[in-house]
C-alpha cells in the first residue's frame, strides 16, 4: 500500500503541474488509463491520520488497496478517518 500512496502522491503532483491538461491527455501522454490515473489523483487526496497508519502498518485489517481505489471515500478527512475506523 506505501507503493500505491507514493503513486498517488506523484499523480497529484503530476496534474497540479499541468492543471490546463486534461486528465485524458495527460494519461495518454504517462502510458496509463484515464480511470486508473483519476482513482490515484483522489486518493492524493487522502487523510494525512490514514497515510501515518498505513506507513505504520497500524491501518484496520480491512483496509486495502481495494477499499483505498474504490472511489467511496469522503472528502472529508474526518468522514475518511471514520469510514476506514481510525474514529470513533
Amino acid at each position: 500500500m506505501t507503493r500505491l500512496l507514493r503513486e498517488a502522491r506523484r499523480a497529484c503532483e503530476l496534474v497540479l503541474a499541468t492543471s490546463e491538461t486534461s486528465l485524458r491527455e495527460i494519461a495518454r501522454r504517462e502510458g496509463r488509463c484515464r480511470k486508473n490515473l483519476t482513482q490515484l489523483v483522489k486518493l492524493g487526496w487522502i487523510s494525512p491520520r490514514i497515510v501515518e497508519a498505513i506507513l505504520d502498518g497500524a491501518q484496520p485489517g480491512h483496509l486495502n488497496t481495494r477499499v483505498l481505489l474504490s472511489g467511496n471515500l469522503p472528502l472529508s478527512w474526518r468522514e475518511q478517518e471514520t469510514m476506514v475506523g481510525l474514529r470513533v
